[in-house]
């Protein structure tokens, strides 16, 4: 795998590259967290079949804090760091992975125009209008602080525990990892964003269902954040395997919490769109 670093007009971007010669695949991280949450598949089976590409968005990871954050971390500027990385990489018609938050900016992407050959969102409630923020999460106490600048130590333990569970001790580097990556964020990102959703929120179910590229939804099954109801009913009737797909024993992180069989799940769906793409001779 290598990195690069890629110039954007609000600050330099990094980006990991698995090099993996097979279909191009952007994969996009959640609120406040990096492309560091990918690992397993950039790195794993996913990444050496593929070409899986994962950039931290500015204001997390290992990217820099955005020169003007009012522009770069609203909705419309997460969407246009998605085009300057592809445009500065050279990839066209890329699949789309999105992971909470990286979901929501995959389908404003789509309503956006940006060109791709199949999308998968994970824990990932597609929205109509901010209104229908209510109805897609559950009450969890850490909800409103993924829309809060500063955050205190305890703030900071209840997003953990909403992102990623523990498994009697086990997955103690990775609970420690979300919170560096929570910790490390640019404050500003979570502001910026919150404040820009009511201006240029696109109605993500209609976006998701006007599109007739493969398109896979799934979701960790002890997820306490996204409302599981709310979203068997807004999915499109052509999904990919024809149902939302269940992570078992995860939450809101599944790629980091099971990656084997988040990487055979993300496995399939990859192999699929290429045998379309090969069958339709594109």
């Amino acid at each position: 795998m290598r990195t690069i670093h890629v110039n954007s007009r609000w600050g330099r971007i990094f980006v990991r590259d698995s090099e993996g010669k097979g279909l191009p695949v952007l994969l996009l991280h959640g609120n406040s967290l990096s492309s560091e949450t990918f690992l397993y598949q950039l790195e794993g089976e996913p990444g050496s079949r593929f070409r899986l590409i994962a950039f931290d968005r500015l204001g997390h990871g290992e990217s820099e804090r955005a020169m003007d954050a009012e522009q770069a971390y609203r909705l419309f500027g997460l969407v246009d760091q998605i085009k300057e990385v592809l445009s500065a990489i050279q990839i066209k018609r890329p699949v789309l992975v999105g992971h909470s938050l990286g979901g929501h900016v995959s389908l404003q992407a789509l309503a956006h125009g940006v060109s791709c050959s199949g999308i998968f969102i994970v824990n990932t409630p597609p929205l109509s209008s901010p209104s229908s923020i209510g109805e897609a999460f559950l009450p969890h106490p850490s909800l409103p602080y993924f829309f809060k600048e500063h955050l205190s130590e305890e703030e900071v333990a209840l997003c953990v525990q909403a992102l990623i569970r523990s498994n009697e001790g086990s997955n103690d580097e990775r609970l420690e990892l979300i919170r560096k990556l929570l910790l490390a964020s640019d404050p500003r990102v979570r502001s910026v964003l919150a404040g820009s959703l009511e201006q240029e929120l696109c109605n993500e179910v209609e976006a998701f269902r006007r599109a007739t590229i493969p398109k896979g939804v799934g979701i960790g099954e002890k997820d306490a954040l996204v409302n599981r109801s709310y979203l068997e009913k807004v999915l499109p009737p052509d999904l990919w395997q024809g149902d939302l797909i269940l992570f078992p024993h995860t939450s809101h992180t599944p790629q980091m919490e099971n990656p084997e069989i988040f990487n055979r799940v993300l496995l399939d769906f990859l192999t699929a769109i290429k045998e379309k793409t090969v069958d339709d001779g594109s």
